[in-house]
């Protein structure tokens, strides 16, 4: 028997689970009734990375808005934590009972991926925080990403180095990932770069292949604190290297873990965060007021998820929007496939924080390719 068939059974299930509970959703004869307060679904895992500051940060965000004047939300968050159900489960449950008008979407790309299939059934918006180019290519027109995507993150940093190996998590995530910086590399005209899963189990065996393979470079596209240890690592046992990540490694979780490796990592930042709005230094004075730390990267763009949801519910939510103003991360610019139109910059750690360093020339284009 093909050791593919139990995967494939549990996703047919989880396929099933959704189309069941979203059909009874849209065949239901009496909707719930409208709020008049517009209700803003977040499903964040506890096992996701960052969950606490995205929970955090949505949380003073909404409630922020009210006493800054702006029209009022109620954010309701469920985990989606359990058994392979209960995702689809708290997904949908959050549209039928809650009666969600729009949902933020995590991180992490199998949920999201989820959370997708509900709203192309139901067509609630959603808000992804998740990078993968599949998410916008599921084609749902009411979709919006947020962060800026692994495609074009990797564009800025592939030219720092000739030869890269690319460390990324085990299963779904990962093999996105390897897909989205393989396209992003052939794009740049480069070879893609040689892949290694960071699998938990056998991490020096696997950091020993990593550089066994003779990088001038590694991209570790791993959670914040598997990032940091995995530079440590590299660094302890000789690599003088490029180490570079996406733009979530901008997390209290790297740096400790790193230790002294956080020193000149690189990562990729929206220009508008490498110089911070007026917007942003408020929620940052108010971040760190209230949970006593500087807010993650993460922690911005769960933030601004909050303030993108009621702008996008004031207007049309079927049709995706091109433009809905000015917020903590900077304009919300979209492309008809719901990506973030934004230019990049790239940021190093040195001396205790993150700071601006742009050497290398920007892509042809100096925003989102939509990818």
């Amino acid at each position: 028997m093909s050791l593919l068939a139990p995967v494939a059974s549990a996703r047919s299930r989880r396929l099933a689970l959704v189309a069941a509970f979203a059909g009874l959703f849209l065949t239901r004869s009496v909707a719930p009734a409208a709020s008049p307060i517009p209700v803003v679904g977040l499903v964040v895992s506890t096992n996701e990375p960052g969950h606490l500051a995205i929970r955090q940060a949505a949380q003073l965000e909404s409630q922020r808005r009210q006493s800054l004047g702006f029209p009022p939300i109620r954010l309701v968050i469920r985990s989606g934590d359990g058994q392979w159900g209960s995702a689809a489960d708290d997904a949908v449950r959050m549209v039928f009972d809650d009666a969600v008008s729009l949902v933020i979407a995590p991180p992490g790309g199998s949920f999201t991926h989820l959370l997708l299939q509900v709203a192309g059934r139901t067509q609630i918006p959603v808000i992804s925080l998740n990078a993968d180019a599949s998410a916008s290519g599921a084609g749902i027109p009411w979709m919006l990403r947020l962060v800026p995507s692994n495609f074009d993150q990797a564009r800025r940093l592939l030219p720092l180095a000739a030869r890269w190996t690319l460390v990324v998590p085990p299963e779904r995530d990962g093999r996105e990932i390897a897909k989205d910086l393989g396209e992003a590399a052939r794009a740049l005209g480069l070879t893609p770069s040689r892949v290694v899963v960071a699998a938990i189990d056998h991490a020096d065996a696997q950091q020993a292949e990593t550089l066994a393979l003779h990088p001038d470079g590694i991209l570790l596209w791993l959670p914040p604190q598997t990032a940091g240890q995995w530079a440590k690592a590299m660094r302890n046992r000789g690599f003088r290297g490029r180490l570079a990540g996406p733009c979530t490694l901008r997390a209290a979780a790297f740096v400790e873990a790193a230790g002294r490796a956080a020193e000149g990592f690189r990562i990729v930042r929206l220009e508008a965060m490498a110089t911070p709005s007026a917007a942003a230094q408020s929620f940052a004075r108010d971040y760190h007021r209230d949970f006593g730390t500087s807010p993650d990267e993460l922690a911005y763009f769960g933030a601004d998820a909050i303030g993108l949801a009621a702008a996008w519910l004031a207007g049309s939510k079927v049709a995706t929007p091109r433009n809905l103003g000015l917020g903590i991360t900077g304009p919300w610019q979209f492309s008809n496939a719901g990506d973030r139109i934004a230019a990049l910059t790239m940021a190093e750690f040195r001396n205790g924080q993150w700071d601006r360093c742009d050497d290398s020339p920007p892509p042809s284009d100096n925003a989102q390719s939509g990818r």
